[in-house]
C-alpha cells in the first residue's frame, strides 16, 4: 500500500479512540515550557499529512512494513501519520517531555502498537543496530543539533540505515534566510552564536546552513528531489498558503537550481528533501 492508496485507511486510524488518554496527552503538550520557542506543539496532524503523502511517497516508495525512524519525534503527530500508513515506527527525541507526549499521541489514536518512542540524547550513539531502518524522517530537528554535533548525528543516522534506504529532510530552518520560522526572530540566523550571551541573554536557535544537509556521511547520497526536477518540493509548496504568483516565481527558480545541481528544497524558508544512500 503506498501513501496515496492509503489515504482514508489512514484517516480513520488518526481518530482519538481514547478520550482519557486524550485528556492526559492535551495536559502533557500544554505545560509551560522553559521558553516560549521550547513549547511542544499539539495537532500537526493535518499538516504532516499534506506534507508526508509527497515527500514520503514519491510514486516509487512504499512504508507499508517498513521500519522507520523519526529522528527527533517532538509531540509524535509524524509517527502517528506514518504509523496509520502501515509502517513500523521508532521515534527517539533528546526531550523527555516531547517522548511523554508521543507516547500518550499514539495511545489516544491506538498506534501503540505499531510506534515506540525513546528518550536518547543528542551526544549518544543509537540504540540501534547498523542497517535497521528503511527510511529515517528528521522533520524540524537539524538546526536544533550543535555544529559540533551534526557529523555525529549525521554519521549515526547512515549507520542506522539500510542501503538504499531514505533520509528525509523535512521543516529544518534554512538560516540563509533572515527569519528564523520557528520562533519568528529576525535576523538570528546571521548573528553569531558566539555572541548569543550579550544579545539574546542565552544561547538561541537558528537555522542550518542547507549545504551541511549532505556533508559528512550523507554526502554520497543521492539527491531523489534534484533528480525529480523539484516536483515533489514544487506540490508541497502548492500545498502550504502561498499565491500563484510566489508559486510561478519558486517554480522558476526551481528551474535554474535544478540545473546546477540542487532544487528550490534548499532555499526555501524549511529546507526540504530526499536522500537516498547508495
Amino acid at each position: 500500500m503506498d501513501i496515496a492508496a492509503g489515504g482514508t485507511a489512514a484517516r480513520r486510524s488518526l481518530e482519538v479512540t481514547s478520550p482519557d488518554v486524550h485528556q492526559g496527552h492535551r495536559r502533557n503538550i500544554e505545560a509551560p515550557a522553559p521558553t516560549p520557542d521550547e513549547s511542544l506543539h499539539g495537532n500537526r496532524a493535518g499538516w504532516e499529512w499534506r506534507h508526508a503523502e509527497l515527500m514520503l511517497d514519491g510514486g516509487s516508495f512504499s512504508i507499508q512494513d517498513k521500519a522507520v525512524l523519526e529522528f527527533g519525534c517532538h509531540s509524535g503527530e509524524l509517527g502517528c501519520v506514518l504509523g496509520s500508513l502501515g509502517a513500523r515506527v521508532t521515534g527517539v527525541d533528546p526531550d523527555p517531555r516531547a517522548v511523554e507526549a508521543a507516547r500518550a499521541n499514539a495511545a489516544r489514536r491506538g498506534l501503540t502498537g505499531r510506534t515506540c518512542f525513546m528518550h536518547v540524547p543528542l551526544t549518544s550513539p543509537l540504540p540501534f543496530d547498523d542497517a535497521s531502518f528503511d527510511l529515517i524522517s528528521c522533520a524540524g530537528v537539524l538546526q536544533l543539533v550543535r555544529d559540533d554535533l551534526l557529523e555525529h548525528v549525521q554519521g549515526e543516522l547512515d549507520r542506522v540505515l539500510k542501503p538504499g534506504g531514505q533520509i528525509v529532510v523535512s521543516a529544518t530552518a534554512n538560516r540563509l534566510w533572515p527569519r528564523e520560522p520557528h520562533h519568528g526572530r529576525w535576523l538570528v540566523n546571521y548573528v553569531p552564536r558566539s555572541l548569543d550571551p550579550i544579545v539574546y541573554g542565552k544561547r538561541t536557535r537558528r537555522g542550518t546552513w542547507p549545504w551541511r544537509i549532505r556533508s559528512g556521511k550523507l554526502e554520497p547520497y543521492r539527491d531523489l528531489c534534484h533528480e525529480d526536477g523539484g516536483r515533489r518540493i514544487l506540490e508541497s509548496v502548492a500545498r502550504d498558503d502561498v499565491s500563484r504568483r510566489e508559486l510561478r516565481l519558486v517554480a522558476l527558480l526551481n528551474r535554474l537550481l535544478v540545473k546546477l545541481g540542487g532544487h528550490c528544497g534548499y532555499i526555501a524558508p524549511q529546507i526540504a528533501t530526499v536522500l537516498q544512500k547508495p
